[in-house]
């Protein structure tokens, strides 16, 4: 074909087109756009194109090519929820110890998504005048020895010149004294001893008082030599290791930066909040000195006198009141093993869309954190080459420094002495202090540890050896999972973006995901696509009566939000089941010692239940099972009338 036939297919074309394609719709201006449906949680607004049927649009088939309806989304910001509370519930029974009485009320809804916080306080207190002595509730001690007090010492803890009852009456009248240690030196406490003997509140992640006493040394003369000091071990320690004695057994590790996931830590308050004013990314440097490890053991425990009258003044009547105050004074556990030291970290926040300008990866960014000069010159006292990370932009605006590049930084001391702690702090503007103070800080440590990693066992465990102990445990555990429901953060809305809901207090945070911003994580950068999200529990439902299996049961729903488009589901499990104990006498908060089972009821005769034998096991006669079990069934249906 040549080029005349083109032409001619061309003309051909052209004049086949209809007019109709030359219509401009910008002829007829769209409308405003009306009031949003919803004042928050994604409403819509639409509006109209102002249509003249004109020639224009008439020959020009306007009414097809233009679009005369229009729609979108507004106010997407979630509603903000006001806090509420529930109403005061009854004055409990005045503490002997606290010389008060509680009443307390819990939060019903957090605030979230910039509702109205709840200013008044969860609990109310007034003075009383107890009908009891703040002390030990007798107990019988057997063959063990009495203390002033009312506590419960070995026998042979007597005239061995220690003050094992706390009030030196186990000193007291003594013919002869018989040292535990041989050798009559003199031995200091094992730096941190008191630490190990804290209390620890799971649902604020705080530390609280004392609930261990490990000034209490025993019977036995456990020392740890090194090379300057000889250290006496508490009897509470099954395993004491000291790592660092002087400066000079420190070995200084390199500090690496590491980017990480605030979801997944404890709650950085000021981070939470300045993420949400832009689209960040969060690295941490961090100096970790560890001076020992520790075991504590597993029973027989010294508590302190202090944690022990709380505990004995508690009255048999179940009162959550008060259950919670003790929650709020010595935590909710306790430390069974860990490690004791020091722990510096620095939190740097950088806008990812400006790291991005600068041409740096994860890994860039990494590596020039760790080896920037201003954190080399902080923590070893040199220089570090010349600073040369990222492009030109960078090199100009930070003059290649990742620490001048970030936007602010959050500073975090645990132990040492409190003076060189705070003096550690580094101004919002990310200016760093005097180098030295870092040496100074590490050497005070030594002398001044924390526990900086840990495990816990529940403070329940340690209710034993008291009067009334087994009643006491039970509304010990009964109080225990009230508190941390009180504090979940399944009553938080979900956040928008898939973004991580946390409980502060009486008020629900989002932290935000990677690529999101906004008071709520409502805001996405451009490379943020996403569409998953992740499922989120429910609250567990109240526990069901304990059945004739002596099982009691309780569940969620992974529905907070459900997991949609591909989010990962919920974690852990959606039923529990736990044993239980049914008692005619519950509603009469009998006393139960840890040895009743072995002992008659008063008034009664006849034999106690035996001890079990060593090393022995029961044998059930299936015929035998089977009786049992019919009785066991019909007696549920009786009604027994104390």
């Amino acid at each position: 074909m040549d080029c005349t036939c083109i032409l001619l297919a061309l003309l051909s074309t052209l004049a086949s087109l209809s007019p109709t394609m030359g219509c401009f719709c910008d002829h007829y201006p769209w409308s405003s756009w009306s009031q949003c449906t919803k004042t928050c949680d994604s409403g819509t607004q639409s509006r109209l194109r102002a249509v003249q049927y004109d020639d224009h649009w008439l020959k020009n088939s306007c009414s097809q090519l233009c679009q005369i309806h229009d729609n979108r989304v507004c106010n997407v910001e979630a509603c903000p929820i006001n806090c509420q509370l529930t109403e005061f519930g009854p004055w409990s029974e005045c503490s002997s110890c606290a010389k008060k009485s509680f009443r307390i009320r819990s939060v019903l809804r957090p605030s979230q998504f910039e509702g109205a916080n709840c200013s008044q306080s969860l609990m109310e207190e007034r003075v009383c005048h107890p009908f009891k002595e703040c002390r030990i509730e007798p107990l019988n001690c057997k063959d063990k020895f009495t203390c002033d007090t009312g506590r419960c010492i070995h026998a042979d803890l007597q005239c061995n010149d220690q003050n094992d009852c706390g009030d030196n009456s186990d000193e007291r009248d003594c013919e002869r004294n018989k040292s535990v240690c041989s050798n009559q030196q003199m031995y200091a406490f094992v730096p941190g001893a008191d630490q190990i003997g804290f209390g620890f509140d799971a649902a604020a992640e705080q530390m609280r008082g004392a609930v261990l006493d490990n000034s209490f040394m025993g019977s036995n003369c456990t020392v740890e030599k090194l090379k300057r000091n000889l250290y006496r071990i508490s009897a509470n320690t099954e395993r004491y290791e000291l790592k660092i004695e002087t400066f000079e057994d420190f070995q200084q590790k390199e500090t690496k930066s590491q980017k990480i996931d605030l979801a997944k830590e404890p709650l950085y308050r000021e981070a939470v909040k300045a993420s949400q004013q832009k689209d960040s990314v969060f690295y941490r440097v961090d100096q970790v000195i560890a001076t020992s490890t520790f075991k504590v053991k597993s029973s027989d425990l010294y508590l302190s006198d202090q944690f022990l009258q709380f505990l004995s003044s508690l009255p048999l009547e179940y009162n959550y009141a008060l259950y919670r105050h003790i929650f709020q004074l010595f935590g909710t556990h306790y430390f069974s093993s860990g490690t004791l030291g020091g722990k510096y970290e620095l939190l740097f926040q950088f806008d990812r869309e400006e790291l991005k300008t600068f041409g740096l990866k994860e890994s860039d960014s990494e590596y020039c954190l760790s080896h920037d000069d201003t954190l080399v010159t902080f923590f070893y006292n040199r220089h570090s080459q010349k600073n040369t990370c990222g492009n030109i932009s960078m090199k100009t605006k930070y003059e290649g420094s990742m620490v001048k590049a970030s936007k602010i930084c959050i500073t975090s001391v645990q132990g040492g002495d409190p003076y060189f702690a705070a003096a550690l702090a580094w101004e919002k503007n990310c200016v760093s202090p005097a180098s030295p103070l870092i040496t100074d800080w590490i050497k005070s440590t030594i002398k001044n540890p924390v526990v900086i990693h840990f495990e816990l066992l529940p403070l329940v465990n340690l209710v034993r050896g008291i009067s009334c102990a087994v009643t006491k445990r039970r509304h010990f555990q009964r109080a225990l999972e009230e508190y941390q429901t009180e504090f979940d953060s399944c009553k938080c809305a979900p956040c928008p973006n898939n973004a991580w809901p946390a409980l502060s207090g009486t008020e629900c945070l989002c932290i935000c995901q990677t690529g999101t911003y906004g008071s709520n994580c409502e805001k996405r950068a451009p490379d943020y696509t996403s569409v998953e999200v992740d499922g989120h529990w429910s609250c567990w439902s109240s526990w069901s009566p304990c059945d004739a299996t002596l099982k009691k049961h309780r569940s969620r729903t992974c529905s907070n939000p459900a997991p949609q488009r591909g989010g990962t589901p919920c974690p852990g499990l959606e039923k529990q089941v736990e044993e239980c104990t049914i008692s005619f006498f519950q509603e009469q908060n009998v006393c139960i010692n840890d040895d009743s089972e072995s002992r008659l009821p008063s008034g009664t005769s006849g034999c106690a239940k035996p001890l079990p034998p060593a090393n022995s096991h029961l044998r059930i006669n299936p015929m035998y099972q089977t009786a049992a079990a019919n009785l066991e069934r019909s007696m549920m249906g009786l009604n027994v009338f104390a």
